[in-house]
């Protein structure tokens, strides 16, 4: 009876959830945890835009991620070695968190052994928490130093085996009934061994905004017109400094000097073309001056004839 009670209970609050959204903002965990979301309402995404060098952005609330742990221990040793994580035992205690637990995100991150177990069984094995009774009937979570909401100590279910002088801790289990999951809560010897237990961290999300981030155009267009001031005034020397170099090498020089000496002498192209008709015509001089001498001769010959 007292079962069937916890069912109706579980089963009675995982179908009130389905008002309540989980809201998944895909936030960071430390290496080796996972985020399975948070009850809506408890962050407020912000889009404000940041125009300084380096400005902090906004704080996320505090979250929790989780961490299988699959090895065989009992409470001592699981908290012992969840600390070494910097984390305690998995405490039951924030807004929504026990919707967190059955969620699909959440669920997604089972270990195999108890995802088969589900589908083989319909439930899984037990699961060790922060969990215990100090005093009787007075549970307390371990790991947050907080004791147990009244909603779920009312719920866990008693081993009839169990020894009552034995210090309990709470143990749960994942139900699937009807397509729906539900969670089991279950007092356990703490000097039991179990075969997994989870890991909780609390964590929050820091936000830093850098200048260049949102204004990557300025900066761009700045580094442009860096570059093209820069060429500028290398084109600018360049050209000056030549120049200068041979205006100073014009006037250093005299009008009348010889051309500066070179160990090669300049070579000269000519123009056959030029030298072709520059001896035919010195060919047609002389032809010329001969002629112009032989008629000389013919007269000086006649005269002396006839003065003869």
């Amino acid at each position: 009876m007292d079962r069937i009670l916890v069912m109706l209970l579980v089963c009675g609050s995982a179908l009130a959830s389905d008002d309540l959204n989980i809201a998944d903002y895909d936030r960071a965990c430390p290496e080796g945890f996972f985020y399975a979301g948070e009850g809506e309402g408890t962050s407020s995404p912000s889009n404000l835009t940041r125009d300084i060098y380096w400005e902090m952005g906004e704080t996320s609330p505090i979250y929790s991620c989780y961490k299988f742990m699959t090895n065989q221990s009992n409470f001592v040793d699981a908290t012992l070695t969840c600390n070494e994580l910097e984390g305690q035992l998995i405490s039951v205690n924030d807004s929504l968190e026990d919707v967190i637990l059955i969620s699909d995100k959440f669920m997604k991150f089972l270990p195999s052994e108890l995802l088969e177990e589900l589908t083989a069984t319909g439930e899984t094995s037990e699961v060790l928490t922060s969990g215990i009774e100090l005093t009787k009937n007075q549970w307390t979570w371990f790991g947050a130093g907080e004791p147990v909401d009244p909603d779920i100590s009312s719920i866990i279910q008693r081993e009839d085996e169990n020894s009552t002088d034995a210090v309990n801790c709470i143990s749960i289990r994942w139900e699937k009934n009807e397509n729906k999951t539900s969670l089991v809560y279950t007092a356990v010897p703490c000097t039991y061994n179990i075969n997994a237990t989870i890991c909780e961290v609390k964590v929050y999300t820091q936000t830093w905004y850098a200048w260049m981030f949102t204004n990557w155009l300025q900066i761009l267009f700045f580094l442009t017109l860096s570059v093209l001031l820069m060429s500028t005034c290398c084109m600018f020397q360049a050209l000056f400094f030549r120049n200068t170099r041979s205006r100073q090498q014009q006037v250093s020089r005299p009008i009348n000097s010889p051309p500066p000496y070179t160990p090669h002498p300049p070579t000269y192209s000519y123009n056959e073309n030029y030298m072709t008709k520059a001896n035919k015509y010195m060919q047609k001089g002389k032809e010329v001056l001969s002629k112009v001498a032989l008629n000389k001769g013919k007269d000086d010959d006649q005269v002396q004839l006839s003065s003869a």
